[in-house]
């Protein structure tokens, strides 16, 4: 999220100008009062949380401040007391105490709303942003070393049905991810060829972009999905969910298939794959949706929000002040 949100500040017009402030996450020693105070004392006339640091919403002015939710996945694996008090911390509060909520996919905004019916009023649907540094690379199909990306091993990216998928096929899988032992030991029982590589930096992202030959994503649960928009931009075809968020993101540039069937996601590979007509496709289109998210148009859209609180905030100013003066 940093990274976009780069992306998005380097495109802010004269008008606007914008510091980052860094607050610890919930895994970091004292990080309530540390994340509080770095907040409250850093505050500028627009505060705007982009993170998953909700809870500074706490210490922030109501009329100046706007929060991004990208998406309730970790809610919903809490039980008990446990999510009562992430439910209150990061969700109940600082979206009680921020004007305006923007979300990044009508997906999101679904389950938002689903949870926290009051808050519908407030939201406002911004995507993420292609990343301003990913570009388009030529790279012919070499059928003699076609290279498979997945991006992701967390359980939502569904690499555990990847792999079976892939049984079979002569390619090399690049993954991009710590692999845990139950997904070597499936690599292995299905014989992939793999690499893995985990805690890479952006350059790298970008390379492993740029030597695939077809980008699989078929994820079961996200916010947005930025995978299929990264592969895209870099001119890559997209294998991914027929689910929300995914199938709103990729438009009509990516490859459909269940991602709850390994059959599918199979067929899906294979056509990308062996129709040279098909990919060429879905890579025009794939170029063609990228337009959608750019940097530039999303940032627009952050600045009309951005201005809205800077006029609200000054008028309430301006009615204190008369009303004083009279």
């Amino acid at each position: 999220m940093e990274r976009l949100f780069d992306s998005i500040r380097g495109c802010l017009g004269p008008r606007f100008g914008a510091s980052t402030s860094l607050c610890p996450m919930s895994n970091q020693p004292f990080w309530l009062p540390i994340g509080l105070w770095t907040a409250w004392s850093t505050q500028g006339p627009v505060c705007h949380i982009t993170g998953d640091v909700h809870y500074v919403a706490l210490v922030l002015p109501r009329r100046r401040t706007i929060l991004t939710v990208h998406d309730l996945n970790h809610l919903g694996d809490l039980r008990g007391v446990r999510r009562m008090l992430y439910r209150w911390l990061y969700f109940t509060m600082p979206l009680r105490r921020s004007r305006i909520v923007t979300v990044i996919s009508e997906h999101t905004k679904a389950c938002l709303v689903r949870e926290f019916p009051w808050v519908e009023s407030k939201i406002r649907l911004v995507p993420d942003c292609v990343p301003s540094e990913y570009d388009v690379s030529v790279k012919a199909l070499d059928r003699g070393d076609l290279c498979v990306l997945q991006v992701g091993t967390s359980p939502n990216k569904n690499l555990e049905r990847v792999i079976p998928a892939l049984a079979g096929i002569p390619c090399r899988l690049q993954i991009i991810g710590e692999l845990d032992c139950g997904q070597r030991r499936l690599l292995s029982e299905h014989q992939i060829r793999f690499e893995a590589a985990s805690h890479v930096t952006d350059a790298a992202v970008r390379a492993a972009y740029g030597s695939a030959d077809v980008v699989v994503f078929a994820s079961l649960a996200e916010g947005f999905g930025l995978p299929i928009l990264e592969a895209q931009a870099s001119g890559r075809p997209v294998v991914t969910s027929d689910l929300p968020p995914m199938n709103e993101v990729a438009g009509e540039g990516a490859c459909l298939v269940d991602p709850y069937d390994v059959s599918s996601i199979r067929r899906g590979i294979l056509r990308v794959l062996e129709d040279d007509e098909y990919r060429l496709e879905l890579v025009t289109k794939g170029l063609e949706n990228c337009r959608h998210f750019s940097a530039e148009r999303v940032t627009r859209q952050y600045e009309e929000i951005y201005q809205e609180l800077l006029d609200a905030s000054w008028s309430a100013v301006s009615q204190v002040r008369e009303g004083a003066s009279r």
